[in-house]
């Protein structure tokens, strides 16, 4: 999530800056992005200041924060195109899309599938919104909005395909992890109650002898097995 954060913040920076020395003659026509662009901004810079420590006794802060850094891009990803087409009849495409269905599927901290896929198909939709009614109002263009279309269902497709693969992979390593917990307790409760089993036939220091010498040859065996004799 810090590494999101960062190159989020970053992005929006750059953003921000560019749009404000581009337009430094004429600032009220971009006074709405440069306000939604310094919300972004701000943003993760309070994001980076949330310790560890708190966070793991807020375990839903973070689930928050993802829903409140969606909420933002998502608004100033349609609300930009709208606001310059209202005001001027600019016909603008929304810009953050790839970024934000990319970061419903890997960035943003969604439990549910299902809900990463509703975000990723909502921004989806309001993106094809936004190029029939506002980019293209003027001349529909089909083959520009179906390459959108192809393009935004593979860019879903590839985030749940990497969801399911992210778990897959989690699932298998806690269940490598519980076999391999379990095989180390196996081994000490047998070891344990063979050592029960022989304090009960036979004393401890005549136990301990005879473990002794079973270590010696064991090891002396495997110093011949690795060094053979020419």
């Amino acid at each position: 999530m810090s590494t999101f954060l960062i190159l989020l913040g970053v992005l929006m920076l750059t953003h921000f800056l560019v749009v404000l020395f581009y337009n430094m003659e004429s600032l009220d026509i971009v006074i709405v992005d440069l306000v939604l662009y310094g919300m972004l901004t701000i943003l993760p810079i309070f994001g980076l200041f949330v310790s560890e420590r708190y966070v793991k006794n807020h375990p839903k802060l973070l689930s928050v924060l993802s829903v409140m850094a969606f909420v933002l891009l998502f608004l100033t990803n349609i609300t930009v195109p709208i606001v310059h087409y209202l005001w001027r009849e600019d016909n603008l495409r929304p810009i953050y899309t790839t970024l934000l269905i990319i970061s419903c599927y890997v960035f943003f901290h969604l439990s549910s599938n299902i809900l990463a896929l509703c975000m990723g198909c909502a921004v989806t939709i309001a993106h094809l919104i936004i190029l029939v009614f506002v980019t293209y109002v003027q001349e529909v263009q089909l083959e520009r909005i179906g390459s959108d279309i192809l393009y935004l269902i593979c860019l879903n497709g590839f985030g749940i395909y990497f969801r399911l693969i992210t778990e897959l992979i989690k699932m298998r390593s806690f269940l490598d992890k519980r076999t391999c917990v379990e095989s180390t307790t196996k081994l000490k409760a047998e070891k344990e109650q063979r050592e029960k089993l022989m304090l009960s036939i036979i004393p401890k220091h005549i136990m301990d002898e005879v473990f002794n010498q079973i270590y010696d040859i064991v090891k002396r065996d495997n110093k011949i097995f690795r060094y053979p004799i020419k």
